[in-house]
């Protein structure tokens, strides 16, 4: 504590009012001891010996910087991850060079880091200091801090850091985890933390990044102990990113300290409420925010609905190190994103949505209020603990300035902070830093950067990355092991089934795009997997043969890798289907380094092999890593890429726990595992063979369902239906038709013997499962084998002119489709489809972000029943025969519309079978439609344009080549003789965007018109 006294005097001072509205009067500010005493004009204390003057009158005296979200102990890694993502981030620095720091660098950056933010004028940081993994890493960074003079709550937090690298192999976290625990609740102890050095401005808190990963009961612990010691807590709240604070603590009820969420972006009004409701401070790191995309930074939006919000610099080792730049980039992306939506309607904006003050206030005393510490700091006030700031105004960057507020946020930099006080100790004056000696310290950091470039030399970080992903997925491993063995008293297998699969859903696409990348590769080095000669020849000797009997309609069967590698057909089980591909153990254990592969084509990586059990032990199969593949794709990709477009349809959607419950029967899940790989490997690579692991789980699921139905005493049940309508998909995807048509045969007896389709179980989706995979055939190949079973459901054409309800609809839709209903080419169930597509997209909403249909919205996948059983009731249309060879007018609006929702409302892109169909429908009809007048000439234009849309790459920004070639093509038929500009007005006449616009125009332009 320091005993020296100061008058600042005549500065231009920065007072609040209740307005949160700035103002700068020129004022004295006397400091005694740690504490402001008192504020006015011409305080009169000069002639006061023991009071040390300083002449402020050239200079804006304002409330010490408070960033609420900082990682101080990042510095030493400076410039390393500035063009990098999040992945990228963990596996170069977090998860990377971090493991070569000992503690004695970790003192060195955690000076650092510190020295940084009080040179720029911060004077208060919440350091998120996931780096205590030891004792002694915790001691040295506190005495680093203490050494720095700034003021601190120091988050002690649980993290995982590397043991290696290449491979990457992290400690026993089970073990680990509750031993830091144990730490942070040690230092909890020490009084003053840190030792005698502490005159109270550094303090302990939590940061509790785990509470996920650990059992429900054991966050609960720690959260109270958290609340009960007064230990401030602070969580990264980024959903995308599997890190859900919020959610987790609203959803669990749990237990709240002093709780500050860092980042929280792109909050609904039920968040922005909960967290005002419960004084929770947010804080937004608007520079990392944007580079590292966890979406808007959404600061302003919490500060504007009057939460306790803050703003922060996150790591210095990613971005700047001040919060001059945080507030900038705050204030200009909320004026930039508020701006759009005027835009968007042809406006602009009469007022700024934001203004200078209001970041301002975030940098200070909302920042304050964002750490729980308003009543001490944040702002000058007698009484407040002196933590205060000289900012130059003659300086080349702020002279001429008049409004100090948007000066500072708009004109000042780090270079402009003349002199730095925390707790009435000048830690920076004149320019100079006055707690460590800069010259020599630079010196240091500078040698010991040179060490620690040597220590990782050699690393292969590409490499690291990969181990990265497969790390991204054991977390989820852990996860589930805990959710599996905590208390679930009256739980469902299938509930279990459903909450388990919202966990595994967020890493499916990450992992389905890895072997997207690594199919070449792998297939290259892979030459001891031995692939059959086609997928026909194989689906020969394992296709189902139909018989008089459904109970016997499942041959003997021999299923084979290779031609020379048989895997034989006897009925056991473990002695045949169930054996480990060929140069596998059961359980594979060996870990890819740079030169060796893994032996399966589509491993699902490390965190699902190994000895140990698949916590995910509600669904019994011999192969977790196929099962632990499927579910991740199906969860992830599977289910959020169909959850718009029947709702859009009002169909009952069978993809979400339906699937889990026929997976639960052991006779069935092979052959769920068995398509979900096809599929996913299908949308990696549309020519891709089938591999290893897909004609595995094949051959398993043949031999179950064989020895089911050869039982004596058995009847053909719902498995045995479900998992032959399985077999046929999978015999379409792998590309043997005549063995899909004969298990097509195999499946109308089985239905047949079951007494129709209205007998089937799992509360009539058995039904709209063989209803709506029948369907997508029959739109391909033209005939149907429930023809008989099929309800009677025809197009309900309205009366010409329309009025009433049918007029009303029509107006509501885009003018294209407008005219196409005035002349009666729409059924009223069509037009039921367009308006409710219409109003979702001018509401905004995508499945990406409504609550209804979000990717991490428990209601994706709950079943519930709907209007429609399948595509053919809602769109009646497709069930009606061809004209002239082609599909109507009607038909190809529908085709196209799936196509449109598939594309438009979906978080995760996927080319599913009915998206394939409609496309290849298109290709095949556009050609031979002869419109009858002017309405279906425009209507044909916008379809072929979906068609063409239809094959840009998942982010829907460029076309792929076979884009381009079928634009080519239509550009010299349908779409011959139209400009760009002209062709754009006619599509804004449908359902169409800028996005669409913007990745067809460049190619549009540049083929020739032949």
């Amino acid at each position: 504590m320091t005993s020296s006294s100061y008058l600042i005097k005549g500065g231009h001072v920065l007072i609040w009012d209740n307005q949160k509205k700035s103002s700068f009067p020129q004022l004295d500010i006397l400091v005694e001891n740690e504490n402001i005493t008192k504020i006015g004009p011409n305080l009169g204390v000069e002639n006061d010996k023991s009071i040390e003057v300083i002449d402020a009158t050239s200079h804006i005296v304002m409330p010490g910087f408070i960033d609420g979200h900082r990682h101080a102990f990042q510095s030493q890694l400076r410039s390393t991850v500035s063009n990098h993502t999040l992945l990228e981030y963990c596996a170069h620095l977090l998860q990377g060079r971090m493991a070569f720091l000992d503690a004695d660098d970790m003192y060195l950056s955690q000076l650092s880091g510190c020295i940084e933010a009080v040179n720029s004028g911060v004077t208060t940081i919440m350091d998120h200091s996931h780096a205590v993994t030891t004792p002694e890493r915790a001691q040295k960074c506190i005495k680093a801090t203490l050494e720095s003079g700034i003021r601190s709550i120091y988050c002690a937090a649980p993290f995982a850091i590397p043991i290696s690298l290449n491979p990457m192999t992290l400690p026993d976290m089970t073990v680990q985890h509750a031993a830091q625990i144990d730490m942070i609740k040690q230092l909890a102890t020490e009084r003053p933390l840190g030792g005698p050095l502490n005159d109270g401005r550094v303090t302990l808190g939590l940061g509790f990044d785990t509470m996920f990963h650990i059992p429900a009961e054991i966050s609960r612990d720690i959260l109270t102990f958290a609340k009960e010691n007064n230990l401030p807590t602070t969580m990264h709240d980024v959903p995308r990113y599997n890190l859900p604070a919020l959610t987790y603590l609203r959803d669990n009820n749990m237990p709240l300290p002093q709780v500050t969420l860092s980042h929280t972006c792109d909050p609904d009004a039920g968040t922005i409420k909960w967290v005002k409701e419960n004084n929770i401070g947010v804080v937004s790191t608007p520079e990392s925010e944007m580079a590292m995309s966890h979406g808007h930074p959404s600061g302003l939006d919490f500060h504007q609905a009057e939460c306790r919000a803050g703003v922060g610099v996150d790591s210095p080792a990613i971005c700047s190190g001040d919060l001059f730049m945080a507030m900038r980039l705050g204030l200009q992306e909320k004026r930039v994103r508020e701006n759009a939506r005027f835009h968007e309607r042809g406006k602009l904006a009469d007022v700024v949505p934001a203004r200078t003050d209001e970041v301002l206030y975030m940098a200070t005393l909302g920042g304050a209020e964002a750490i729980h510490m308003e009543s001490q700091i944040g702002s000058l006030e007698e009484g407040k603990l002196a933590d205060l700031v000289l900012i130059r105004t003659d300086s080349p960057g702020m002279v001429s300035s008049v409004d100090y507020s948007a000066a500072l946020v708009t004109h000042a930099s780090a270079s402009d902070v003349d002199s730095v006080m925390v707790n009435g100790e000048w830690v920076k004056r004149a320019g100079k830093l006055q707690k460590v000696d800069w010259n020599g310290l630079k010196v240091e950091l500078q040698k010991n950067r040179a060490e620690l470039e040597n220590r990782w030399e050699g690393i292969d970080w590409e490499m690291n990355k990969s181990d990265l992903k497969d790390m991204w997925h054991t977390i989820i491993m852990v996860k589930l092991f805990f959710v599996e063995n905590s208390p679930a008293a009256g739980r469902s297998r299938k509930e279990e089934a459903v909450q388990q699969a919202e966990i595994r859903s967020h890493a499916a696409i990450v992992g389905h795009h890895r072997k997207a990348r690594r199919r070449t590769e792998i297939s290259e080095a892979s030459s001891s997997v031995h692939s059959p000669p086609s997928p026909a020849s194989t689906l020969d000797s394992v296709s189902l043969q139909t018989a008089p009997s459904p109970a016997s309609s499942i041959g003997s069967v021999t299923f084979k890798l290779s031609s020379s590698q048989p895997i034989p057909s006897g009925d056991s089980e473990e002695k045949s289907s169930d054996r480990p591909p060929p140069g596998c153990s059961k359980y594979t254990t060996s870990r890819r380094t740079r030169t060796t592969l893994s032996p399966l084509l589509l491993d699902a990586g490390p965190s699902f092999r190994g000895m140990r059990t698949d916590p995910f032990n509600c669904i019994s199969t011999e192969h977790p890593h196929l099962l632990a593949a499927s579910v991740d794709y199906f969860s992830g990709v599977t289910v959020p890429a169909h959850a718009a477009l029947y709702e859009l349809f009002n169909i009952t959607n069978i993809y979400n726990e339906y699937w889990f419950e026929l997976m639960s029967d052991p006779d069935f899940a092979y052959s769920g595992v068995c398509l979900t790989l096809r599929v996913r490997e299908l949308s990696c690579d549309s020519n891709a063979k089938p591999s290893e692991e897909v004609l595995l789980a094949l051959g398993i699921a043949l031999s179950r369902l064989r020895k089911r139905m050869a039982k004596a005493d058995s009847t053909v049940d719902d498995i045995c239906v479900t998992a032959v309508s399985f077999m046929a998909a999978i015999a379409k995807a792998i590309g043997d038709s005549s063995t899909h048509q004969r298990h097509k045969q195999a499946l109308k007896q089985m239905v047949k013997a079951r007494g129709g389709l209205d007998k089937l179980g799992h509360n009539g989706m058995d039904k709209c499962l063989l209803l709506q995979r029948e369907g997508f055939w029959s739109i391909a190949e033209g005939n149907t084998i429930f023809a008989d079973e099929r309800q009677k459901i025809v197009s309900i054409y309205p009366k010409l002119p329309l009025s009433g309800t049918n007029l009303k609809m029509t107006m509501s839709i885009p003018s294209g489709f407008q005219a196409l209903a005035h002349l009666g080419k729409l059924s009223v169930q069509v037009l039921e489809v367009l308006v409710r597509t219409q109003r979702t997209r001018m509401k905004g909403i995508s499945t990406a972000s409504s609550s209804r249909a979000s990717s991490s919205s428990p209601d994706l996948f709950k079943t519930q029943k709907r209007r429609y059983s399948d595509f053919h009731e809602a769109c009646p249309c497709l069930s009606e025969p061809d004209v002239n060879g082609g599909a109507s007018i009607e038909k190809l609006v529908v085709f196209a519309i799936i196509i449109y929702c598939s594309t438009s409302f979906t978080p995760t892109r996927s080319n599913t079978v009915l998206y394939d169909t409609c496309r290849n429908r298109l290709q095949r009809d556009i050609a031979t439609f002869e419109p009858e007048n002017t309405a279906e000439v425009v209507c044909l234009i916008w379809v072929a344009a979906m068609l063409v849309w239809s094959w840009t790459t998942v982010s829907g920004n460029k076309l792929t080549d076979h884009g381009i070639s079928c634009l080519a093509k239509l550009k010299s038929t349908i779409l011959r003789g139209f400009s760009w500009t002209e062709l754009e007005i006619i599509l804004g006449q449908f359902f169409w965007s800028d996005k669409m616009s913007k990745s067809l125009e460049m190619h549009y332009i540049a083929l020739d018109t032949g």
